[in-house]
């Protein structure tokens, strides 16, 4: 379809290309587009594209690449002139990669106008394929040296089966694209190539060996085809046979070494190397003459590596004389080389070997018969005979029983293994009169046809004395002279027998009305012993039970027991029941040096394990110990008291792979009865943490605080510290196991330390004072906790240090006494940097001075608002008179106070910090920040502090001079009260705990208290209900309060007389109230400064409280 369409618009531009040069003449030729391989027409996806055409246009000597030369719309990058009028014009194309297509192109050829005047349109092809190898042969792969003929068929496409840009050359290379042996060149513009070559092999492989013949070609583009090798190989070896390889093996897989006469079938089979073997053929026609296809035999390969394995199945081999085998082998290689190998097999002309030691003459249970018997007895004979292909052995056993002719030549059941024949003759019946040799001769014969004879002598006894009885015993023995049996026990009976022996087993006892024959009888020291296991009762425990030997047991040679000599019987008393645990069984830990958890078991630890039992036999015990590190059948020796047994082990250090172990215990008494138990324990681990760091102490509690000191001389007083251990991590969670306390310090007025409830974790101190007088107002002492921990199951095994400081304060000095420790607090007092400022009492009076001076000021304006209430109330009558003297009144002190006094206000708000040094911002931001409805109540002090100067806090924070200096002195009166009461503690036996206390309370109300006034929350509804409280109980509070509110809402004049009289009255009331004020004239100094008793030097006392001055007693 695209060429249909290219076609058509291809015909359209030559029709239309006339219509236009009729006009215009305008040429262009000889255009050229190709890539940077420069191959006209063609080019690859990723180059560059280069387009050049020769151009001209009737009458114009100068074209202008871009701007009348074009290609698919892009303007040419040059033109040169040419004669005639003539340009060559070119344009390169920046890299663009393009997928494997033919592409449509035009070129424009515009005048100065920018009309069209010319225009040229073909096709490019984008070329991005090598060449495709469609075939590619070589014969023969494996040859010898020779001729090597190599055939390819190539082509050369653009994409899909478009023609692409033509073959330049054919390479044909040895293994790789580099070594090249032949080259083809390609001249024409062809697409598709296809030859036959002719090569030696030897181009490719010099001797024997193998390479890679393969092939490449290259288009005009230089674009590669894919490389493709065929592998040549060259032999000049013959195949090699590995004789040593060969091998015949039965179909029981046992390798055959020589041959016999016994037809048998194999598979034989020889290795071959040969990496191109084709066929291997055997002669084994020696080996069976009947089998004509032996001749040539074709073996079946297997080839591993260059190497194959070659086997002949399902041989048949019948030789019938000795000598030897000869096998030829040939081998033949693909290529025609060959070789042959001949292996030689021996066939057997070995006897077979009698083995006259192996000959036994047994009864049919395997025991030996030596002796005659009685009666005619039923017997096994055997021998071995040594041979490959061992085919019959015969025996002359006549000698043996005369009444019957087949033992004549009796034929033996042969079983073989490993070339050795167990030949056994069954169900022989031996019947002789008299005793002495007896001759058996045996013939062996093989398949080939050895034979082999050999005679052998047996020389048979008579016995006829019966065997006699000597003792029935449990295998356990015997306690206290008395017999004992169990549940399973072993039964041995002892018989003296001399010749014959029980070998027949033929002893039996009877037990409860049955007959048991023995299970085993062996000879031992002269005497047999039959022996029976596990022998059952069904009598109940404690039982006497008699157990008899059967009158009918016999010997070998069939002679009764003699039941008049030796033992018959015996009684056994019946034991079915286990030895009983008396009680737990007791495991103790052997470190008695440890002064802690001497009841738990520690890793290292030795163990005494005792276990009492009642038994009416000995008992022995065995333990498994495998859990603690020690044995696992750890035996002991049980010891018997008066009544009951008693089982001790004493163990090494244990040494356990874990914390819970279980001990497993086993109690056995004579007769075997077993009694088992298992018991747990936990053995705790040990560490050996260098700094433990497992408690903290979390409280010291003191019990008295404080002990009178007038008292140490008469009882010895007692000091309780309650010391609370806490964890000191919130994962562990340790246990106290040993608790112990050293002190130093003032030890020398100590009688006795002792330390309770030890193992808990809030253990008790005990201080006992000496009987005796306390020099100090305390005593100090530094001790120590010493603590062994466990935590988990681990023991922390060295002790951990808690300092614990402990003081004992006395209270009670004798009057006049101030001890060296008091001396020295009120002189730390005294000395203090706020207490020496003696200049805040001056300034405290001059800013309460100034305070009275601005209250009157203050008066002052109340008495103008009253003035001009006044005014306003007489304002509608007319000047004259009374209401003139108002209203002149009111003008004169409106304008006087507006003129001086009011002027002093500004001082006054210094005062009163309503300004400070740093500007008024705390009124603006109280105002702006407090409530509407609490505004009232922040100037009365009730809610928001009404100045900074009542907060140490805001005062500094604002510059309040005054508050700084008001909220000082009051940290310096509180200074002064500690030191007036220290100087009073010994004259009226004040504990000094007493003006501790005081202090504190003292800067809390009036210093630490202001600094949380900054938003005091309670006051501001203190503040409320003080308000409140004050409309209700002041009768004139509630009428003019309520009517203040009233005129608030309704400012008219229609109240205006009420309105105004609503707050001349209040205003008059103040006032009166202001001038009783002043007339007290006590208000206007500060008086009794508490600093100034302080200060006073401290008088000189003695411990007797007396001072003496002019010769006179004086009492302090």
């Amino acid at each position: 379809m695209n060429k249909k369409i290219t076609a058509f618009f291809m015909i359209c531009m030559i029709i239309a290309l006339p219509v236009y040069s009729a006009s215009v003449f305008a040429s262009i030729n000889n255009v050229g587009i190709f890539g940077e391989d420069g191959l006209k027409g063609y080019k690859k996806g990723y180059d560059f594209t280069y387009v050049n055409a020769t151009v001209a246009i009737d009458g114009d000597d100068d074209i202008t690449p871009d701007k009348q030369v074009f290609f698919n719309n892009i303007p040419f990058n040059t033109c040169r002139g040419l004669p005639n009028e003539y340009f060559m014009c070119f344009l390169g194309i920046k890299k663009e990669t393009l997928e494997s297509k033919t592409y449509l192109f035009n070129i424009t050829l515009k005048d100065d106008s920018e009309n069209v005047v010319g225009m040229y349109a073909n096709t490019f092809v984008v070329d991005n394929k090598g060449p495709t190898i469609e075939s590619f042969t070589i014969n023969p792969k494996v040859t010898r040296k020779g001729n090597l003929t190599v055939k390819y068929s190539v082509k050369d496409y653009a994409y899909g089966t478009s023609i692409g840009s033509g073959l330049s050359k054919i390479i044909i290379c040895k293994n790789y694209i580099s070594n090249v042996v032949k080259e083809i060149t390609i001249n024409d513009s062809s697409y598709i190539d296809s030859r036959e070559l002719q090569f030696k092999t030897s181009d490719f492989v010099s001797s024997t060996g193998s390479a890679n013949v393969c092939i490449a070609a290259y288009d005009k583009l230089n674009q590669v085809s894919e490389f493709r090798c065929e592998k040549l190989t060259v032999d000049e070896n013959v195949p090699e046979i590995k004789e040593d390889s060969f091998k015949i093996v039965d179909y029981n897989g046992n390798e055959i070494k020589y041959l016999s006469g016994k037809q048998m079938k194999v598979i034989i089979s020889i290795e071959v190397e040969d990496e191109s073997l084709d066929k291997v053929v055997a002669d084994l026609s020696e080996l069976n003459k009947d089998e004509s296809s032996y001749k040539n035999k074709v073996a079946s390969c297997a080839s591993k590596n260059g190497v194959s394995l070659c086997t002949w199945s399902n041989i048949l081999i019948k030789i019938s004389s000795p000598g030897k085998v000869n096998i030829k082998v040939n081998a033949a290689d693909y290529i025609g080389n060959t070789a042959e190998e001949s292996v030689e097999i021996n066939v057997d002309e070995t006897k077979p070997k009698i083995d006259k030691n192996s000959f036994k003459l047994t009864d049919i249970n395997g025991n030996e018969i030596n002796y005659l018997t009685k009666e005619p007895l039923t017997a096994v004979i055997s021998i071995e005979v040594e041979d490959e292909s061992l085919d019959k052995v015969v025996a002359d056993l006549s000698e043996l029983n005369k009444d019957e002719p087949s033992y004549k030549n009796k034929v033996a059941s042969c079983v073989s293994k490993n070339g050795v024949s167990l030949c056994t003759w069954s169900g022989v019946v031996i019947k002789l009169n008299n005793s002495g040799k007896v001759n058996i001769k045996v013939n062996a014969a093989d398949y080939i046809g050895n034979t082999a004879e050999e005679s052998v002598s047996y020389d048979f006894k008579v016995d006829n004395i019966a065997p006699i009885v000597k003792s029935l015993k449990n295998s356990n023995g015997e306690y206290n002279n008395i017999n004992y049996i169990g549940k399973n026990n072993e039964l041995i009976a002892e018989i003296e027998e001399k010749d014959s022996g029980f070998n027949l087993k033929k002893v039996w006892l009877l037990v409860e009305d049955e007959k048991i024959q023995a299970d085993r009888c062996d000879k031992n020291s002269g005497n047999w012993k039959c022996y029976w296991k596990n022998v059952k009762f069904n009598a109940a425990d404690g039982s006497s039970i008699t157990i008899f030997i059967s009158p009918n047991s016999e010997d070998d040679a069939g002679n009764n027991i003699d039941v008049n000599k030796g033992i018959i019987s015996e009684k056994f008393n019946l034991d079915i029941k286990a030895p009983a645990l008396i009680s737990n069984i007791e495991i103790k830990n052997l470190d008695i040096n440890r002064s802690y958890i001497q009841e738990d078991i520690l890793l290292g630890d030795k163990l005494h394990i005792k276990a009492i039992l009642s038994e009416r036999t000995s008992v022995t015990a065995s333990a498994d110990f495998s859990g603690i590190g020690l044995g696992s059948d750890v035996s002991t020796q049980c010891t018997k008291n008066e009544s009951n047994w008693v089982c001790e082990w004493t163990t090494n250090e244990i040494a356990p792979k874990s914390t819970n172990v279980e001990l497993k215990f086993k109690f056995t008494d004579l007769v075997g009865n077993e009694a088992e138990k298992k018991v747990n324990i936990k053995v705790l681990g040990v560490s050996d943490e260098e700094n433990p760091n497992h408690w903290k102490i979390s409280s010291i509690e003191k019990m008295p605080l404080a002990i009178d000191r007038q008292t140490t001389e008469l009882i010895n007083q007692k000091t309780y510290y309650h010391i609370k251990l806490k964890p000191a991590s919130v994962y562990e969670n340790p246990t106290i196991l040993a608790l112990d306390l050293q002190c130093d310090g003032d030890m020398t007025y100590i009688e006795n330390s002792e330390l309770i409830n030890k193992n808990f974790n809030d253990p008790y101190i005990i201080l006992t004072l000496k009987q005796e007088s306390m020099p100090n107002v305390s005593l100090s002492f530094n001790c120590n906790l010493f603590i062994i921990s466990r935590v988990g199951d681990l023991i922390i095994q060295n002790t951990e240090e808690e300092p614990v400081d402990l003081t004992i304060d006395f209270y009670n000095m004798p009057l006049g006494e101030l001890s060296q420790n008091v001396k020295d607090k009120i002189k730390n007092a005294q000395d203090s940097w706020l207490v020496k400022m003696e200049w805040l009492d001056f300034a405290e009076k001059i800013l309460h001075l100034a305070e009275q001076i601005c209250r009157l000021i203050q008066t002052l304006g109340k008495i103008n608002e009253a003035i001009n209430d006044l005014e306003l109330l007489v304002s509608p009558f007319e000047s004259t008179g009374l209401v003139g003297i108002i209203k002149t009144t009111a003008d004169w002190t409106d304008r006087m106070y507006t003129d001086y006094i009011k002027k002093l206000e500004k001082y006054c708000k210094y005062v009163s910090c309503e300004t400070t040094i740093w500007g008024g911002w705390y009124d603006e931001f109280s105002s702006k920040n407090t409530p509407e409805i609490f505004k009232e109540m922040r100037f009365s002090g009730g809610f928001w502090p009404s100045s900074p100067k009542e907060s140490i806090v805001l005062s500094l924070a604002t510059g309040c001079l005054p508050g700084i200096i008001y909220n000082l002195q009051k940290r310096r009166q509180v200074e002064c009260y500690y030191v007036l009461c220290l100087k009073k503690a010994a004259d009226e036996g004040i504990p000094l705990s007493v003006c501790d206390e005081q202090k504190s309370y003292l800067e809390c109300v009036f210093i630490f208290g202001e600094i949380f006034q900054i938003i005091p929350f309670a006051g501001f509804f203190k503040g409320l209900a003080s308000e409140f409280e004050t409309i209700v109980s002041d009768p004139l509070g509630l009428i003019f309060g309520g009517l203040n509110f009233y005129c608030e809402l309704q400012p008219t004049m229609a109240g205006h007389a009420i309105c105004v009289s609503a707050h001349l009255v209040p205003t008059l009331a103040s006032i009166v109230q202001d001038i009783i004020g002043f007339a007290d004239t006590d208000n206007w100094w500060i008086s009794g400064d508490v600093c100034e008793e302080a200060l006073k030097p401290m008088p000189e006392t003695t411990e007797e409280g007396i001072n003496e001055t002019d010769g006179e007693e004086q009492t302090i």
